[in-house]
């Protein structure tokens, strides 16, 4: 199971650099990733990261298409308004308390809340992802850091380690996509 985790772990990290370097190659290798970290999660317990696995494989494909596809053309980074931020902030926690309080009452999972928080979280950030939204990389500094004390207190090593290195990809991916949206230029790989 070891090195599995190390495999997906590895692919995960390679598409979350070309994410943040807006290519769409990016979108292949996360959707191999998907498949192996789907396979791991599952024989882990993780039950909502396994869900979020199968989020992700629709978030894959659907987002290689909103950015373009196999066409020369690609989405531009649009920025969230206060009020769409807000309404997201608030529909994520009452979404988290609602999912982990399902998770607890319905599964043996010992980290219901913290498994729903990040997974709600997730899927907020995988959507503002696919629609190139700048503040898609708010959300995941704050997601990674979650998930990654999730698959430490799991003893999924790698990927915890992995969600770490996000962190600085978070941190660079906002950077860079925000340089690009204020030059209005995208590399299209």
């Amino acid at each position: 199971m070891i090195w599995l985790d190390a495999i997906g772990a590895c692919l995960a990290l390679c598409a979350t650099f070309l994410f943040t370097n807006t290519y769409r190659t990016a979108w292949l290798f996360g959707l191999v990733a998907v498949m192996i970290n789907f396979y791991l999660y599952f024989n882990k317990g993780i039950y909502a990261r396994l869900f979020l696995e199968c989020f992700y494989l629709v978030t894959m494909l659907g987002g290689f298409k909103l950015w373009g596809g196999l066409k020369k053309a690609h989405r531009p980074i649009v920025s969230l308004s206060k009020t769409q931020l807000l309404l997201l902030l608030t529909g994520w926690l009452i979404v988290s308390a609602l999912v982990g309080t399902l998770l607890a009452q319905v599964t043996p999972s010992t980290i219901p809340y913290l498994d729903a928080t990040s997974t709600t979280g997730s899927m907020i950030a995988q959507l503002l992802l696919c629609f190139k939204v700048l503040e898609c990389w708010i959300f995941w500094l704050v997601v990674d850091s979650l998930a990654a004390w999730l698959q430490f207190q799991k003893d999924i090593p790698f990927h915890a380690s992995v969600h770490i290195i996000y962190l600085a990809f978070a941190v660079y991916g906002y950077i860079k996509w925000h340089r690009t949206k204020i030059s209005g230029t995208t590399k299209i790989i």
